[in-house]
Order: C-alpha cells, then structure tokens, then sequence
C-alpha cells in the first residue's frame, strides 16, 4: 500500500507530462462532441426545411410524388448523421485507451510493479457466480480493468463489474440491477470445508430489534451466526453453513479489519469464503477508471481519485492481513 506521500513525489516526477498530454487529446475529443451535435443539428433542420417545402410544392400540385424521394433524402440524412456519431465514438474511444495506457497503468504498477493491467479485461460470470454473493438472476454481464498478480503470497485480481436482468413485460424493458461496483478475489491460502458469508446488514439498520428474526430468514446464505462485536453486528450479517469454521475465519481482529474497509470505502462492502478463496464486492455508482470528456484531467482531486480507488483495493490483501499465512491448505 502506497502513502499519499509517495504518490505526491510520483505525481510530480511522472504524471505531470502524461496529464498536460492527455488534456490535450481530451479537448480534441470534446470539440469533436460539439462539433457533432452542431453538424447534426444543421442536418435536421435542413432536411425539415426540404420536407417542409417539398410537401409545399405537392399540395400545389408542382409535383405529382414525391415520398420516394423524401424516403430517400432522409435515409442520406441520417446515414450522415450516424457517419458523425460514429466518426465521435471511434475518436473517444483512441482517447480512453490512451488514457488508461499511459495514466491508470503507471498508477497501478506505481503501487505495485508485480500487477498486471489489462483495460478490457474483467472478472468471468463464473467466477462472479462462485462466490455465491448475489443469488439473483442475471442476463447482462460486463466489466472492464481487470487488475492480477500476487501481492507478496498472495495472489489477486479484481475488476469492475456491471451486472444486471433485463426483463421483457409487454411493450416496457424493466432493468433490475444486480451488482454494479468492483469486484475482488484473492487467494485465502486455505480451503475452506463450509461457506461463510458476511453482509451488509439491512435488516438490522431497518427493523431495529427485529432484524434477527428477518436475518435468521435468510435460508440462501445458510445458518445465522451471532458475532460478539457490537460495533461489527451493527453493520454487518454472518451466515455460514459450518458455524465452527465460520467463527474461526471471522476472528475478532478479522471483524475490526473488515469494519476498517466498510469505513474505507463508505459503501455497502460484502464478502464471501468459498472453496479457499476469499471474495469482496464494493458496490460503487458509474464507471469508476473511465474518462469524462467534459471535466479537465487537470485536475489533482480527480486524479487522486484514481490512486485512492487503486490504493484502496489492493490494500485489501494488507487490511485482511491476507499475507500472515495463520493455515495451510489441506
């Protein structure tokens, strides 16, 4: 885990240059917007004047058809107009691979050489629908910065994750998100007998006292079980199908580090032990490494932005302690 100190010295000594150069190929893409929308819109309002005049002349009795012709005008209109979009999209697309070779890459191997980036890479549905988090069903599955490697001995990788079902009712699409944040796997050095999870606990913070019953209810995740940290059964659930094991993983230090990372994050955070590794999903709003062509890159807030999200997952293996090897696998 890398101090804001250190990365004040790195901004200084090798981002300074990439930014100026970025911000640059950002403005380029940013005219290209406007210059879009304006081109479109002088296209629209020509050809409603064409059509405007054109039904003129058939309603004079000028012309005897003219709807083939007016077919085929708008048909050109808007090939242009999709040839201007397109045109838009493959400049910003160039720009966000620029962005994510030349600034998040060196963040990431600035934190830690030994990680792999790769932009367009993400975590499989497989390997999301191991970890048994988020039961409901899905139909839409996408991702991006895909981070791997192995932090000291223990290997890792997480990515961001946008899951969702989409569903069909009569002539409406209803979209029911699923998990929309960024996702984390890392190997636990022990492979566990049970499943034991650990969620944010809703029921508790809407019910008040009756929480346990509608916790206890929860038969997906497997039994209850009944932590002795106050603090940590306020914002947390444990459910697990080895209450013995259970306890043994969610130790009294494991709970303060997973109370550090939900206040680290500040999001719903949830975690999962299954077979010998250990998942975590933070659920986040947008997308958190892509570009924006409308806000200035130079710009220190948002650029730390970048660093804290970075710093902060691969800082789980520390927070977790997942170096200390208390087991081995059997």
């Amino acid at each position: 885990m890398r101090t804001k100190e250190e990365f004040n010295q790195f901004f200084q000594t090798g981002l300074t240059g990439v930014i100026k150069t970025l911000d640059k190929a950002r403005r380029k893409v940013l005219f290209r917007l406007f210059l879009t929308h304006f081109l479109n819109l002088i296209l629209i309002l020509v050809f409603l004047v064409f059509f405007v005049v054109w039904m003129e002349k058939l309603d004079e009795g000028e012309l005897e058809s003219g709807s083939f012709v007016i077919i085929v005008i708008g048909i050109v209109f808007l090939a242009l107009i999709g040839l201007l979009i397109y045109l838009y999209y493959r400049k910003r697309k160039k720009y966000v691979v620029e962005f994510k070779t030349n600034l998040i890459n060196p963040i990431i191997k600035f934190i830690d050489q030994g990680l792999n980036y790769v932009p367009d890479g993400y975590i499989s549905s497989g390997a999301f629908s191991a970890s048994k988090i988020f039961h409901q069903p899905y139909n839409r599955y996408s991702g991006d910065d895909l981070v791997e490697g192995t932090i000291d001995k223990t290997k890792i990788l997480f990515s961001e994750l946008h899951v969702a079902n989409i569903v069909h009712r009569d002539k409406r699409t209803e979209k029911h998100p699923v998990f929309d944040g960024m996702f984390f796997i890392a190997d636990f050095n022990k492979h566990f007998k049970g499943q034991t999870f650990v969620l944010p606990d809703k029921a508790e913070k809407l019910f008040k006292g009756l929480g346990k019953f509608f916790q206890s209810m929860n038969w997906n995740y497997g039994q209850l079980v009944k932590m002795e940290n106050i603090e940590f059964e306020k914002e947390f659930v444990v459910y697990s199908n080895d209450q013995i094991e259970a306890r043994y993983i969610i130790s009294l230090s494991m709970m303060e580090r997973m109370l550090a990372l939900k206040k680290r994050f500040n999001r719903p955070v949830y975690f999962s032990f299954i077979n010998s590794n250990v998942n975590f999903a933070v659920a986040l709003r947008g997308k958190q490494l892509e570009p924006t062509v409308l806000r200035s890159l130079d710009n220190r807030k948002i650029i730390d932005s970048y660093f804290g999200l970075l710093n902060d997952m691969i800082a789980i293996v520390d927070e977790l302690n997942l170096n200390t090897r208390i087991w081995t696998k059997q």
